[in-house]
């Protein structure tokens, strides 16, 4: 990663990279090279900038802009740049050629170049968050969302409330698979889909659910117990394995690790969804304004077949 940032600055290309608190900066993970070292290459250097102490600035994109073709791009992802997310984690990456959406993404980073971090008092509220794209073979337009949001209510303008209201449209089948699930309020749409007539499966990671104290321990129970639901059609909970053969390797929560945060609506119905993002199904990533406990985020809503088919296959 730091060798292509480097050739792309000789070639005159701008970068920003927008780095979390935990990032080292200083190292030369590449010989002779490092995010400081670029950031004060002679000539053409890096723009730099470090996410502060508190919250967490968890967003994994990149938007791309070729002068040459005109084209832009989007790169959105559940996994950290790091070895074990990169091969050996259970991830997505969605690359959108949009201009919409590159530009979108474009906006939220250059505020996070800019210091308006997530824990910002003055961070701006602008007309990207909530930014509308339609894809090629979309039936309507999607849109997308950044975190932190205007509000942190049940039912306020949130990605929560935006999840809920989709869930609770759901007419065939819904798949998922969350690195967390902590929302009680997403738990209960999923049960009362259940309860009229939807198919859903699903996967949380066994670390992260296995016990009393994990996370998403309370909403997995709750998804398991045949007293939650008025009927028999019940929730599907899947096992996540360490291999692709599916034997008894289950995940152990280091680098073989489900980390995907991604749902999946009526994938060969009339009216498709995906939603998917870098944001875990928790408070701070889904349902809070900017405080200095909050998130960064981003969660896209694609109403497209071939792009849920994609991720039911996964």
């Amino acid at each position: 990663l730091l060798a292509a940032i480097s050739n792309a600055l000789a070639r005159g290309a701008h970068l920003g990279f927008v780095a979390g608190n935990g990032v080292d900066l200083a190292t030369n993970f590449w010989p002779g090279c490092s995010l400081e070292s670029l950031a004060r290459r002679p000539g053409n250097a890096l723009e730099l900038s470090k996410a502060p102490p508190t919250g967490i600035m968890h967003d994994k994109v990149g938007a791309f802009f070729y002068a040459a073709t005109g084209e832009s791009r989007l790169l959105t992802a559940s996994w950290n740049f790091t070895a074990a997310a990169s091969s050996q984690q259970w991830n997505v990456l969605a690359e959108f050629r949009n201009r919409e959406l590159a530009l979108a993404y474009s906006n939220e980073l250059r505020q996070m170049l800019a210091g308006y971090f997530h824990s910002h008092p003055a961070k701006p509220r602008v007309p990207h968050d909530g930014t509308a794209f339609r894809t090629a073979a979309g039936w309507t337009n999607g849109w997308v969302r950044f975190a932190p949001y205007p509000s942190n209510k049940a039912g306020g303008d949130n990605a929560q409330m935006q999840i809920t209201n989709r869930i609770g449209r759901a007419a065939r089948q819904i798949v998922f698979a969350l690195n967390k699930q902590t929302r009680a309020a997403v738990t209960d749409q999923l049960i009362a889909a259940c309860d009229r007539g939807v198919e859903v499966h699903g996967v949380i990671p066994r670390s992260d659910r296995a016990d009393p104290g994990g996370p998403s321990y309370e909403q997995y129970a709750r998804m398991l117990d045949p007293a939650s639901y008025a009927g028999t059609n019940r929730i599907r909970l899947h096992e996540a394995y360490h291999k692709s053969t599916s034997t008894t390797d289950f995940d152990r929560g280091t680098s073989d690790l489900v980390h995907c945060k991604f749902l999946v609506i009526d994938p060969f119905g009339p009216e498709p969804w995906t939603i998917h993002g870098s944001a875990n199904w928790t408070l701070t990533a889904l349902a809070t304004t900017n405080t200095p406990t909050s998130n960064d985020e981003n969660v896209l809503f694609v109403p497209d077949g071939g792009v849920a088919q994609a991720f039911l296959a996964q």
